[in-house]
This record gives C-alpha cells, sequence and structure tokens, in this order.
C-alpha cells in the first residue's frame, strides 16, 4: 500500500496523467492540495485494509459485518468531504474538488482489487510447501544435475 500511494503522489505531481484520462485541475505542483489528495488517498486505502485482513478468500466475496460497513462509509465520506472542500491552513490542506476525489477512489478500488492476489501469494509462501524444497531438500543449493532430482525419488 506504501508503494501504491508512492506510485500514486509520482503520477499526480510528476505526470499529467490523470488530468488527460480524467479531465481533472492539475495541482500545479501546489504542496497543500498534493497533501489533501494523498491524505484521502492513505485514508481509504488503509482504512480497507480491514476487510482485506478479515477474510481468508476473495475479500469482496465475504460478507463483511454490517457496522463495519457503515463505520468504513461514514469514516471515508466524512475524509472525502475535507478532501474536496476544506481550504485549511492549519492542516495544511486545500481543496482538491469533486473531480480529483473521484479519481482517488477510482485508484483506491483499483488497488484493492490487487490486494487479493497479493494476499493468496504471500500466504503460498509463507504456507511452509514451498519453503520445503528450499531449506528441507536444499534444492536451491544443490550443485547436483537436476538439483538430486534421482537422489530424492530413491528415498
Amino acid at each position: 500500500m506504501a508503494l501504491m500511494t508512492v506510485i500514486f503522489f509520482w503520477v499526480a505531481y510528476e505526470t499529467d496523467y490523470f488530468e488527460k484520462h480524467f479531465h481533472v485541475k492539475h495541482f500545479n505542483k501546489d504542496p497543500k492540495m498534493m497533501a489533501s489528495a494523498v491524505y484521502l488517498q492513505v485514508s481509504i486505502i488503509s482504512q480497507a485494509l480491514i476487510f482485506e485482513t478479515r477474510s481468508r478468500g476473495w475479500s469482496f466475496l465475504e460478507r463483511p459485518w454490517l457496522l463495519l460497513v457503515i463505520a468504513f462509509f461514514i469514516a471515508q465520506m466524512i475524509a472525502t468531504v475535507i478532501s474536496a472542500t476544506a481550504n485549511w491552513k492549519f492542516a495544511g490542506i486545500k481543496s482538491i474538488g469533486c473531480g480529483w476525489t473521484g479519481v482517488i477512489w477510482l485508484y483506491n478500488i483499483l488497488t484493492y482489487f490487487l490486494l487479493d492476489p497479493l494476499k493468496f501469494a504471500v500466504r503460498y509462501a509463507l504456507r511452509g510447501r514451498p519453503w520445503a524444497l528450499v531449506v528441507d531438500q536444499r534444492t536451491a543449493f544443490s550443485d547436483k544435475k537436476d538439483f538430486g532430482k534421482e537422489e530424492r525419488r530413491a528415498a
């Protein structure tokens, strides 16, 4: 998620991708607007992570507790309204408008769907079986022909 935030920041700050494809106003390297955009992006995706971590399968197919969903949407609607409309000097944020908030929501939804395959890959890697070949049978460290395949068959 941190990498996706860095990618979002780079694309929004250094390129005109979002401006070209979504017709939103460019930040003109305004740090207060970028702070508001990054605040919203981090707020949404980090709180959405609760749905990912609580599920064993595809997170969008398992039904979470209704109060959890309500709490998520209330908190994120407040964060969205703050990012879209607030000009707070004490917080160092400036309004980014509804267009940018929509782009950020879309970006986070796409990022969210990438979390399930990542979760499955990490779970598979940590399960033990993939590491058995490396650690127990030492196939990664072997200098034998076919990594000692014939010796393993004989055992």
